[in-house]
């Protein structure tokens, strides 16, 4: 592609240029290529450590859910003594005295099913003075093992809802993280491009005033020959003058573009970051665009921040509403306990009965518990039902906005690159005319007028093909952005 090459050569030529006409400055300089700002920029970024952070405390909330069904392990030590007057002649005492030793440790496990499953042991030692006792003193101890499990409220997957909306909410983190990657590399693309858009403003700048001073010095010339007139020398000083402040304001431009690269790259993170010269690498180029309009708009509905978490919203009220239709049914619980215990004068008949387990017991019912009249639980399900349609609704909505973007996008691309076609062919050409305008005013058959015009025409065809080339590159870098790649 001829006018692509043309571009490119012409881009090369004017970003040398300008490294010629610059002098060297003594502050220190990095050499940036666009790749290496923007890893400079994620490196950098304060916001990027704070979404990092955000996923990790988004990690930690999963943590928290998952421990929802983890293990308990309970234990204690207890002590009673008590004395107090006969009351009984059986007792054979004026006075009575007991104490109670006790041990017991347990575990318990809570269930996905909603339930739970525990074990409980205990051991204890008693002490009485009074004269019916025929072992004293007693030693007992006990193994229980008991289940809980709802039946119709709170079974099943309804437990897992807290463990889903918390890794719902590690996605989110993590789409906004990408999201905020992909936005910081646009926004480091545009500092770059603006930087490189006022160091050619400035050598375009520079253009002029050397065009105005060949033009100054024909006239000038031509006056002292009689050939020309004192008019056309103050026309031309007047250009020169304009020309001169156009280069200061174009300097000013290029240290503004340059200090917001900085910023962007984090480079003024260092203490000489604000003295550092940035020295751009890469040029814009108009390579060949072949993405279709159809794949892009599915990688966008894939790669959007704001779409991909609409459709977790739409996710986790799925969720809710699942949890608020569990709650609107009946509390239907069964529980059942299985023991066996032991008795002995000592420690070691205690263990002994408690192994052969004669000693046993077990005890299990159902419970019910049906709301009378409104229930709150009834309120919150018509809520979460009008939640999920207003977040279906939302999402149509997105939706449509991305593919809108992504057409519009599509279209601004290939106008940019049609521009870039046209602007090269109106360069050549106002090329031409300065040319030739030149050579006329040499021969006295054009005035300043007509050569500062023709000078100021191809200025502008030349910042008007450079603005092309760098809407193209801009518009590749929101696509990117929106597509993912």
């Amino acid at each position: 592609m001829a006018p692509i090459s043309l571009i490119r050569r012409c881009t090369l030529t004017l970003a040398g240029a300008l490294l010629v006409a610059i002098p060297a400055a003594a502050e220190p300089t990095v050499e940036l290529t666009l790749d290496r700002a923007v890893d400079l920029a994620l490196e950098n970024s304060l916001d990027l450590r704070a979404a990092r952070l955000d996923t990790q405390i988004q990690t930690t909330g999963l943590r928290s859910e998952l421990a929802r069904f983890g293990r308990t392990l309970n234990t204690g030590l207890s002590y009673q003594s008590d004395r107090s007057p006969s009351t009984s002649s059986l007792e054979g005492v004026r006075t009575t005295t007991s104490n109670r030793q006790g041990l017991s440790f347990g575990l318990a496990q809570r269930l996905w099913t909603g339930g739970s499953l525990g074990a409980q042991f205990s051991a204890s030692r008693y002490y009485n003075n009074a004269a019916y006792f025929t072992v004293n003193p007693v030693y007992s101890s006990g193994l229980e093992l008991n289940l809980t499990q709802p039946l119709i409220r709170g079974r099943g997957q309804v437990n897992r809802i807290g463990v889903e909306l918390a890794r719902n909410g590690i996605e989110g983190g993590r789409l906004a993280l990408a999201g905020q990657v992909r936005d910081l590399r646009v926004i480091v693309g545009q500092a770059y491009w603006n930087q490189f858009a006022a160091i050619a403003g400035l050598e375009v700048a520079r253009q002029l005033r050397g065009g105005a001073g060949r033009v100054l010095d024909l006239a000038r010339a031509q006056a002292e020959m009689g050939t020309g007139t004192r008019n056309s020398v103050l026309q031309a000083e007047v250009a020169l003058a304009r020309r001169e402040e156009e280069i200061v304001i174009a300097e000013g431009s290029l240290q503004s573009a340059q200090d917001r690269l900085k910023a962007a790259c984090g480079i003024d993170q260092a203490p000489d970051g604000w003295s550092t010269e940035v020295v751009l690498v890469d040029t814009p180029s108009v390579a060949p665009f072949a993405a279709g309009l159809e794949e892009g708009i599915d990688r966008a509905l894939a790669a959007s921040v704001a779409y991909q978490q609409a459709l977790l919203t739409a996710r986790g009220l799925d969720l809710q509403l699942a949890l608020a239709r569990d709650q609107v049914r009946p509390q239907v619980d069964l529980t059942g306990t299985v023991g066996v215990t032991g008795v002995g004068k000592s420690s070691a008949d205690n263990l002994e009965e408690l192994g052969q387990a004669d000693s046993r017991s077990w005890r299990g019912g159902v419970s019910l518990t049906v709301p009378l009249g409104d229930s709150p639980s009834d309120a919150a399900l018509q809520q979460r039902l009008l939640e999920q349609q207003r977040g279906n609704l939302n999402l149509d909505d997105l939706r449509l906005q991305l593919v809108q973007r992504v057409r519009d996008q599509h279209r601004q691309i290939g106008i940019a690159l049609r521009r870039t076609e046209v602007a090269q062919a109106t360069v050549g050409l106002a090329e031409r005319n300065v040319a030739d305008q030149e050579a006329r005013l040499a021969l006295g058959l054009a005035t300043v007028k007509e050569v500062l015009d023709a000078q100021d025409e191809l200025a502008s065809a030349r910042g008007s093909l450079l603005g092309a080339v760098l809407d193209y590159a801009r518009a590749l870098l929101v696509w990117e952005q929106l597509t993912g790649r």
